[in-house]
């Protein structure tokens, strides 16, 4: 299928493309979007529809319109009061499609704005493509896409055993890879710009940058909290999935004067370009992050085991530790290893050459995959 050549849609006023995405699977979708407009298309639009804080701002630049479907369901609300705003959200993404009349959905990760969108296009009968990147803990909705993909082979092997997806295509690399390349090249602040913007009370020397990602839960923040103090070095934490004001309710029970807890959306690629260490419990974005900016880095262990984030990180030299097993010598950190930016390129014209032709997508994967995917993730997620 990737070698052949780009189709013109002659007789086609409009080709409406919607993006479904949270901050990270933003970055994933800003470098094939950029390629699509490339594209000898006779006219495309692209439709956002974002989840989550500071999607839109980055989004919204290479996007006809953006639209905002949701956010993420705080731990503390309950379980059917958290079913109530998915539901809500869910109906709102589909009055944006409706509205647009999207040919086609795109969509990555595992998190609120995949189940939202994917679900909200099953209704309308939609056709659906799926970036998997994190492997191992895949969203239920996954299975009403009409392709999923992956970067490797062995993942498509696994998708399809464990999970019995039909229709897996392997893309052969990571497209955000590109977007935090064009970054560093073109956007990156400078110290000076992170102290003013995240660090008022002047120059931070030596901080440790610590990411508080969908790997962790509430209960891990404060054991952590204690386990960073050890380095006795200023500290910024970026809550990401997490209440800032709850971030700050564990640092002060601690007591710790040194740390700073920032805002749900930073710059995270500048913030780690200037850290000491970085520390994180997140999955394959800050992962492909660390990668590039090689930085010293520890992947917190979290309570997803197996991951396709944890198999890059140890691809790239990254240690994977249990939170009280943090290094007390940064020195004995290795170097990261690796270069993704070859791949990502490839991976890149392949999501394009699927994208192309969505008039001939397969049949979705159905129930029973729907069913034993949901059945792994309830397992992984205990």
């Amino acid at each position: 299928m990737f070698d052949q050549e780009f189709p013109k849609f002659l007789g086609e006023t409009c080709m409406k493309i919607g993006f479904a995405c949270e901050l990270t699977p933003a970055k994933t979708f800003i470098p094939i979007i950029k390629r699509l407009r490339e594209m000898d298309w006779n006219e495309l639009e692209i439709i956002a529809l974002t989840h989550g804080d500071g999607t839109k701002e980055l989004i919204t630049p290479y996007s006809n319109r953006v639209y905002h479907i949701g956010t993420g369901r705080s731990s503390r609300k309950g379980k059917l009061r958290k079913l109530y705003l998915i539901a809500k959200d869910v109906f709102k993404a589909v009055r944006v499609m409706r509205k647009e009349k999207i040919d086609l959905l795109v969509s990555c990760g595992n998190a609120g704005d995949v189940r939202k969108g994917i679900t909200a296009a099953y209704f309308l009968g939609i056709p659906v493509i799926h970036i998997e990147q994190d492997i191992y803990n895949p969203i239920e909705a996954i299975s009403l896409a009409n392709i999923v993909t992956t970067p490797s082979k062995e993942y498509k092997h696994l998708l399809q055993k464990e999970y019995k997806l039909k229709n897996v295509e392997v893309i052969y690399g990571y497209p955000m890879v590109t977007y935090i390349d064009e970054f560093i090249k073109n956007n990156l602040k400078t110290r000076e710009e992170v102290d003013n913007i995240y660090f008022k009370s002047g120059k931070l020397d030596d901080y440790i940058f610590v990411v508080l990602g969908g790997d962790l839960r509430e209960e891990h923040i404060p054991r952590l909290i204690e386990s960073i103090r050890k380095y006795d070095l200023p500290v910024a934490i970026a809550p990401y999935r997490f209440d800032k004001v709850v971030v700050e309710e564990y640092v002060d029970q601690i007591l710790s004067m040194n740390i700073i807890v920032l805002d749900n959306y930073v710059d995270v690629v500048s913030l780690i370009e200037y850290c000491k260490l970085l520390i994180y419990g997140a999955g394959m974005g800050i992962t492909i992050e660390a990668g590039i900016l090689k930085k010293p880095t520890i992947k917190i262990e979290g309570f997803h085991r197996l991951q396709g984030s944890v198999d890059l990180a140890k691809y790239l030299n990254i240690p994977v530790l249990k939170i009280e097993d943090l290094v007390d010598d940064l020195n004995t950190l290795g170097e990261i290893k690796g270069d993704l930016i070859k791949d990502s390129h490839i991976s890149i014209e392949n999501v394009v050459s699927l994208i192309k032709d969505y008039k001939n997508y397969p049949k979705k994967s159905g129930f029973s995959s729907y069913k034993e995917t949901a059945k792994k993730r309830k397992k992984s997620n205990r």
